[in-house]
């Protein structure tokens, strides 16, 4: 059904795999950047497209055909019914936790969803829930409101007053 390989054997994750996955991510955004640049209302990007969107497009073109996509079937459950679900997977020799990856790296593009796709400053990836979301979780939240110079002005008139408290004698 999937070419041999056991549905929990992802692959190994290698430095090299994860480094063309992101490289697929750069050359999304860098084409997606490219497109909402204002341009004049003539401009026909589907037949005449800029030189710059050109060379994004080829680029991930050359990128992506690493992975031919392969016909693949399972059996779904739908509506409390067991039917027989027909979809395209990326192929190649790639580990098939890259192939799943660009999968869903491809899913989200074709979704309009590939700009939820983000990297939190502890440089982990993460699908963000709204589009104003810009850390992975709460602890990551509070380490990057905590970098604010607001929260360092705040920090700093509460540490005095706690300091003076505290010389007075009212505060243990």
């Amino acid at each position: 059904m999937n070419g041999g390989i056991s549905p929990n054997y992802w692959g190994k994750t290698t430095k090299a795999s994860r480094e063309r996955v992101l490289a697929i991510v750069e050359a999304i955004n860098r084409a997606t950047e490219l497109l909402r640049v204002p341009t004049s209302s003539e401009r026909d990007y589907i037949h005449n497209p800029p030189k710059a969107v050109q060379q994004a497009l080829k680029e991930i073109t050359d990128r992506l055909s690493r992975y031919p996509r392969e016909p693949y079937v399972d059996i779904m459950r739908q509506y409390g019914k067991y039917e027989l679900g027909f979809t395209y997977i990326p192929g190649g020799k790639a580990p098939w936790g890259e192939r799943i990856a660009v999968s869903q790296l491809i899913n989200l593009a074709e979704t309009e969803r590939f700009s939820l796709l983000r990297q939190c400053q502890c440089q982990k990836w993460f699908l963000a829930r709204r589009a104003d979301q810009k850390a992975c979780s709460p602890n990551c939240r509070h380490k990057a409101y905590e970098q604010t110079e607001s929260f360092k002005a705040k920090r700093r008139e509460y540490m005095r007053e706690y300091y003076a408290l505290k010389n007075s004698g009212k505060v243990k």
